[in-house]
């Protein structure tokens, strides 16, 4: 995890009904914000979701992937709410050696 980014804190409930958080970067969770009544609700459901799949095509993912496929998909969202114009134009020389 990068520390350079500012951080907001959701508390969850995790598959074993024990209270646990999940960390977004503030861009992330303040544009859900925007455009959600209760974030909260909404990364518990999106995590219950994640876990529920894991079950049941049987990933053993662990309690870190979790979060990352949570973090991942608020970050795609909040991407899709309010896209960011970048200018990549020159993007092939970044994958030069």
């Amino acid at each position: 995890m990068n520390e350079d980014y500012e951080r907001t804190v959701i508390s969850i409930t995790d598959e074993n009904d024990v209270k646990s958080t999940i960390s977004l970067e503030k861009w992330t969770s303040d544009v859900l914000h925007e455009h959600f009544d209760d974030v909260h609700a909404l990364i518990q459901r999106v995590y219950d979701e994640v876990c529920k799949q894991d079950t049941t095509r049987k990933l053993k993912l662990s309690r870190r992937k979790r979060g990352d496929y949570v973090r991942n998909l608020a970050n795609k969202k909040a991407m899709e709410l309010e896209p960011i114009e970048l200018d990549l134009s020159d993007i092939e020389l970044w994958f030069k050696s």
